[in-house]
This record gives structure tokens, C-alpha cells and sequence, in this order.
């Protein structure tokens, strides 16, 4: 035969050799997945499902595809008028960055941002920002460098459209006594308004010296984007919300308002950061990412690892009644599985 030799892939020969290399080329093959999502926030399915981050991750394993009869469902805590999750029998992954969550019946496993155990794996809403991996690792992109080295000609900002999250307004109010804050949210608005998406808002962001970052709520490890967008382009947050952060970003990189007993002692460091041009530096030339934040238990690979063990009975079901072989590729099963393989196999047996 022309062209290049066929060599064998180890010392095995013959039908052995043979199928050593089929068996080897089918782990080089991506499984086929079916997913749909449903009950995500309003203009999701319009703007943003192809560029969702589970569909994007779990295309680096699996061959994935949108399907209205889906193996798998992803959603959220919003009304949906054109998909519910609860009117699909598949399984059903809930995803949350909010402070609420449906009752666990309705679903079998969960990415929030509550501690990692059987049925949830931590993920905060922020790890599914723009740079996150590179801020984890604190190794930048020209982009992000651009971002963070931008010159902070600004005093502070507050960008906020929930106007229900009062301790906030209360703080920005106080601040303006000392300085102008700028305010394009519809929330003590001041200014033009910002267009939706993270790419504008951390164009706003990287002028100022500090920024607001006030959780809607405050709870023990709900964390959003409102402390790492601002750490991210080196705009020092003035945080409050989780009185835990400091397990996730360095304590030394942000304001943390829960260390004083008021807003005013809080105002009374920032006017003292902002005339220190030296303790200005401290903060800005810290790692916000310390030795052992929960950060680093972010790592996309963990993320897919978790995904690949919760997908792994379903695609193995599948493949079993497709007639594929139920070993080696995943590795061990639950027992229900194994069942189902030994049932496939005694059908075929009483057929032949």
C-alpha cells in the first residue's frame, strides 16, 4: 500500500494489536451530548447561550449540541416563558449566582456558589468572567495587561440598577461628602448610562482608583463579580457582603468594610489611601490571589473533572442501549449501570 507504513501501537499483533489501536483511537473520540438550557436571566437565549460556559467547557470533552430532547439540562432562577425545567425528564444540573435556590428536589446536582459536596461544586458566579483563569493564575494576556495597567485618573464609581440594596446607597451617599462618585447605573444615576456586557463595564472600571463593591445581600460565601471585576483591573474595592472573602481574595487587595464598626471608619481609610499615595501602591502591588484562597480550586479541569463524573452514568446508559461497550472508558460505575450492562448483554445473548 502507497503511502506511510501502518506500525503497530505496542507489542501486541494480529486482532490483538488491532484492537488495542481501536481501543485507543476510541478514547481519542469526544462523546456525543445533547444539552438545552432553560430559566437563565432575561436575554440569555437571544445573546449569549453560544458563548454560554458550560456549553463552551464541556466542548473541550464532549461533542456537544443544543437539543430540545436534551441528556442533559442546565438552568437557573428566572422566569422562562419559552423553556422550564420543569417540564423536562433528563438530568438537570442547576446553576446559581444568586442568594436563593429552588427546593433540591428539583434537580440533581447544582454549581452555586454553597460549599462543594456530593451534589454541589462550588463555583462562584465571577469564574465565568472574562479572565478569570488568568487572574487565578495571576499570568495576564496583553488584553487583560491593558486593563490593569490603565491609568487610574478617577476618584471611585458605583454601578448599580437594584435599587432594593439599601446599605449600598447609604455608603455612596456618605462618600460623595468627601468626593464626586461617578454613578451610571439607574441607582443614584449621575452620568450616561453603561450598555449590558462585562467588556464595557471593565472599560468604566480601569479609570478609577476605587470602586463600590457592595453585594446585593450579606452571606457567608455568596461572592459575585462585584469585589473581582474591580481587583481584576486594579481598582481598589470597597467591599461588603460576604463576611467570609477573605477565604477567596487576599485581604490585603480590598477595603473590606466588615473589619470597621461603620461606614465613616471605612471613609475615613479610603480619604486616608487616597492622600497616601504610598499606601495607595500597597494595595495595588499585593497578590489578591493568597496562597491558600478557594480560588485555586477553581481550575477549569476541576470544573470538567466534576462534570465528567455527573454526565458519566447517563452517556454510559446511552451507549449501552446504542450497543457499545460499557468498560474502560469511564472506569468504575454504580451499580445500577452495571446492571444495565449485564441486562444488554443477556438480551443479546437470548436474540443470537
Amino acid at each position: 500500500m502507497a503511502g506511510k507504513k501502518w506500525t503497530k501501537p505496542c507489542s501486541a499483533s494480529g486482532i490483538d494489536g488491532y484492537r488495542l489501536h481501536r481501543h485507543n483511537f476510541k478514547k481519542t473520540m469526544k462523546k456525543k451530548l445533547k444539552i438545552d438550557v432553560a430559566n437563565f436571566w432575561k436575554g440569555f437565549r437571544e445573546r449569549e447561550v453560544y458563548h454560554d460556559y458550560f456549553f463552551n467547557l464541556l466542548r473541550e470533552r464532549y461533542d456537544v449540541e443544543f437539543s430540545d430532547n436534551p441528556d442533559v439540562i442546565f438552568f437557573s432562577i428566572f422566569p422562562d416563558n419559552l423553556k422550564d425545567h420543569r417540564n423536562y425528564r433528563c438530568l438537570k444540573i442547576f446553576y446559581n449566582g444568586e442568594n436563593v435556590s429552588p427546593p433540591d428536589y428539583e434537580y440533581d446536582y447544582s454549581f452555586s456558589f454553597e460549599e462543594t459536596d456530593e451534589k454541589n461544586f462550588q463555583l462562584p458566579n465571577f469564574v465565568r468572567h472574562p479572565f478569570f483563569q488568568e487572574f487565578r493564575k495571576q499570568e495576564f494576556s496583553a488584553p487583560a495587561r491593558e486593563l490593569r495597567d490603565y491609568p487610574k485618573t478617577k476618584f471611585c464609581n458605583f454601578i448599580y440598577s437594584n435599587p432594593r440594596a439599601l446599605e449600598r446607597q447609604v455608603f455612596c451617599r456618605k462618600l460623595m461628602e468627601y468626593k464626586p462618585v461617578d454613578c451610571p447605573g439607574r441607582v443614584l444615576n449621575n452620568m450616561a448610562g453603561l450598555n449590558a456586557g462585562w467588556d464595557e463595564k471593565l472599560n468604566f472600571l480601569k479609570q478609577y482608583k476605587f470602586t463600590i463593591a457592595f453585594e446585593n445581600v450579606s452571606a457567608p460565601r455568596y461572592t459575585t463579580e462585584k469585589i473581582y471585576h474591580p481587583l481584576l483591573v486594579k481598582s481598589i474595592p470597597i467591599y461588603w457582603g460576604n463576611p467570609d472573602v477573605a477565604e477567596y481574595f487576599n485581604p490585603a487587595s480590598f477595603i473590606n468594610c466588615h473589619d470597621y464598626e461603620n461606614f465613616d471608619q471605612v471613609i475615613a481609610h479610603v480619604k486616608e489611601i487616597d492622600n497616601d499615595n504610598n499606601l495607595y501602591r500597597q494595595y495595588l502591588d499585593v497578590n489578591p490571589v493568597s496562597k491558600n484562597s478557594k480560588l485555586r480550586n477553581f481550575a477549569e479541569a476541576a470544573i470538567l473533572d466534576r462534570l465528567d463524573k455527573i454526565l458519566a452514568p447517563i452517556l454510559q446508559a446511552k451507549a449501552i442501549s446504542q450497543g457499545e461497550s460499557a468498560k474502560g472508558f469511564f472506569g468504575e460505575y454504580p451499580k445500577w449501570v452495571k446492571n444495565i450492562e449485564s441486562f444488554a448483554k443477556k438480551l443479546k445473548k437470548n436474540r443470537g
